[in-house]
């Protein structure tokens, strides 16, 4: 395999370890290394509950980072961005994903939170990102829907499972544990296995790409750790001129490149304030991005068939999707308010639906009347009776008893 080929592939797979790169120790991390004991344990107990088989797996501790860094970190970060909003309730995060070359893949989620279960359901409600059902056994996904299955194991933690966790022999948890226990001060550490590269159809020789995050007082320092099957195939990646980081980094700052045996070793240093810089201009390519995919996913209302429920609900969320990027166009609102109307009419029994119809009223055309309907028509017989809760709407006062 040539070089050019090598290099251009591991540009794909770029797993980020950010460090303290500055040279005192500051009086919170000595603080926070006096009771250093009990703490870091609840992130070792968190990362060996992730189950065999792992093909990926990242654990974040935002209670490390100082909660107007966190949004900063989001897109340094290997795991999900919710985890980095300042207002979190979420002290410690384990994911793990698992890939089925044959199917649908899999998706743990573990997290130790602060205050009561309630508030970290408000949380997860609020994300909007996916649909999350307690105390339900996890089933495999489908092409058109795929719930979050949510369980209290611990007084303060929950587990949350996306798809059906298959039983494969041992992945990379428990690398990842160890991580966790070598590292306890990190913000993150993250691991993609062989398996993980396989999946995305890689013929690179790699073996693993490890990231670690420990958010500095003043300095961010990323680095790289990319393990190749043979000493030849890392000397091939030192030597190329492909910066590995400019994934993450863009054009915050090179990197500097270092060769230990099989494993290329990238980093970088950045402040804080190129990061609150760099990463606004980031975000808001990533949303023109998801824009400009959101209008090639749209398709003309008249060719939707209400009848045909998976489509429907698709072209839905792409509309409701597009609606939360200002300005609202007047157009789009109209008819993506009658494709939900004309579908709910048909799929008169479905709570989800009608959740977001009313949220469309109550967010974008004002018409709480008509919100409040449908409120009192499907909140109490839902499921997830809680979620209309945030509405703010008027609870229907119960039907007085016969005489």
């Amino acid at each position: 395999m040539d070089g050019g080929r090598i290099a251009f592939k591991l540009c794909v797979v770029v797993g980020v370890m950010l460090c303290v790169a500055c040279g005192g120790r500051s009086t919170r991390a000595v603080a926070r290394r006096s009771d250093a004991a009990e703490r870091d344990a609840v992130a070792t107990v968190l990362a060996s509950r992730i189950p065999p088989g792992a093909s990926a797996c990242t654990v974040a501790q935002p209670r490390w980072v100082r909660p107007e860094h966190r949004p900063w970190l989001r897109a340094l970060s290997a795991t999900d961005a919710e985890v980095w909003r300042p207002e979190s309730v979420i002290d410690v995060y384990a994911e793990a994903q698992q890939r089925h070359r044959l199917g649908p893949g899999a998706t743990v989620r573990l997290i130790q939170f602060r205050g009561d279960l309630d508030g970290l359901k408000r949380e997860l409600d609020q994300s909007a990102r996916f649909e999350v059902r307690w105390d339900e056994a996890p089933s495999e996904c489908t092409p058109d829907h795929c719930f979050v299955s949510a369980r209290r194991i611990a007084p303060n933690v929950v587990r949350l499972d996306r798809g059906l966790w298959r039983n494969l022999p041992a992945g990379v948890e428990a690398e990842c544990a160890a991580m966790v226990r070598e590292h306890p001060d990190d913000a993150e550490v993250s691991i993609r296995g062989a398996d993980e590269m396989a999946f995305a159809g890689s013929l690179v020789p790699w073996v693993a790409s490890v990231a670690r995050v420990n958010a500095g007082q003043r300095v961010v320092r990323l680095v790289q750790h990319d393990t190749m099957d043979s000493v030849e195939a890392a000397e091939v990646l030192a030597a190329s001129g492909v910066d590995v980081l400019q994934g993450r980094v863009g054009a915050l700052g090179g990197s500097v490149r270092e060769l230990k045996g099989n494993v290329v070793v990238s980093s970088a240093e950045l402040t804080w304030d190129d990061l609150r810089l760099g990463m606004g201009d980031r975000q808001r390519d990533a949303d023109n991005r998801r824009y400009m995919e959101l209008i090639l996913a749209l398709e003309p209302v008249d060719g939707v068939d209400p009848r045909q429920i998976s489509h429907a609900r698709a072209q839905l969320r792409v509309r409701m999707s597009l609606l939360e990027h200002a300005p609202v166009h007047p157009a789009l609102l109209a008819e993506t308010v009658s494709l939900a109307e004309r579908t709910l009419a048909i799929h008169n029994t479905d709570a989800d639906l009608a959740y977001d119809l009313a949220a469309l009223h109550l967010r974008h055309t004002g018409d709480r009347a008509r919100a409040q309907t449908l409120f009192d028509k499907y909140s109490a017989g839902d499921p997830r009776q809680e979620r209309w809760q945030r509405f703010g709407l008027d609870t229907p006062a119960p039907a007085a008893p016969d005489r």
